[in-house]
Order: C-alpha cells, then sequence, then structure tokens
C-alpha cells in the first residue's frame, strides 16, 4: 500500500503498510482463509543503523510498485492485439444475438460477424466486441435440439476490454 522513513538519532525506521481485506471490496482480492487463527499483516516497522540501505530498499519498493500501477493501467493489463481484417467475399453473420457478460444495459440483441482473423458483435448505440481467432483457446457449439437457445462459448486466452471493463 505505502511504504516511509524516518530518521532518527540511531538511524533510521522503515514503516511499510499493506492492504488487507478492510472491506467487503477488499474482501474479494483475497482468498478466504481456512483457519480463524491465521491474520494478515497490517503494517511492519523495520530498524536499521544504515538509513541509506533503507532509503535503497524504499526506492527499490517504489519501483515495484510504480510497474504494478503501470501494468495495472494499461486496458486490463495487456497490450493491444491486432485490428480485425475485414472479411473478402460474401458476409457471414449470425443475427439476434445476445452476448454475456452483458454489455452496457440490460439484454441488447446484436449480430455476430465473422471477420478474416476473428469475430465482431456489434449492435445499435454498443461499442463492438471484437474476439481474435488466436485469442480463442476452446470454442463451445451447443445446437438447439428441443429448445430456442444456441450457445456459442469462447473461453479466451487473454481477457479482452468491454466498456472499459474486463
Amino acid at each position: 500500500k505505502n511504504v516511509a522513513t524516518t530518521e532518527d538519532a540511531d538511524g533510521a525506521v522503515m514503516r511499510v503498510n499493506f492492504v488487507t481485506p478492510e472491506t467487503p471490496a477488499q474482501e474479494k482480492m483475497f482468498p478466504p482463509l481456512e483457519d480463524p487463527s491465521v491474520m494478515f499483516a497490517k503494517e511492519i516497522s523495520l530498524r536499521s543503523r544504515d538509513s541509506k540501505h533503507l532509503q535503497l530498499i524504499m526506492k527499490s519498493i517504489r519501483e515495484c510498485q510504480k510497474k504494478y500501477k503501470d501494468h495495472c493501467s494499461t486496458p486490463g493489463g495487456f497490450t493491444p492485439s491486432a485490428p480485425l481484417q475485414p472479411r473478402r467475399g460474401p458476409q457471414i453473420q449470425m443475427t439476434n444475438l445476445l452476448i454475456r457478460p452483458v454489455v452496457g444495459r440490460g439484454r441488447i440483441l446484436g449480430t455476430l460477424s465473422a471477420q478474416q482473423n476473428g469475430f465482431r458483435w456489434f449492435s445499435q448505440g454498443q461499442p463492438p466486441v471484437e474476439i481474435l481467432f488466436t485469442n480463442v483457446k476452446h470454442a463451445i457449439v451447443q445446437i438447439a435440439h428441443s429448445d430456442n437457445i444456441v450457445l456459442l462459448h469462447f473461453c479466451l486466452k487473454q481477457p479482452i476490454m468491454v466498456n472499459k471493463k474486463r
């Protein structure tokens, strides 16, 4: 979470505060503990006579935090993929499809079109969802025999960004 050093006559003290599951939102980041006697460390204080060494440690911790924040600030923590290339020849499309997780508000019907190197789901007034073939780990199709629902499920290698969400 953060780190700070203070100097005194005998040397220096470095205080490190950790992120702990204090709120319900933060509890989702941490796995549940099986042993009720186990706790999370909230903070730790380290004392050293060599203040330069603690300054060096603090600098390396802050560089690590910066790298982590830079990694998290990029969309989804990964580099943007190549753009979809339009398909040559006749368009292959499936219409009146719902996408999950829900994009935008409520259930919105859209169209899934096959491109040269992936799929694009689009609907009027909604941002398109693009899935590259190279990002698909598994594709599962469940044909409707006695049901109106055909299931097309993609397991992805890397998460994609939809409305600034993974």
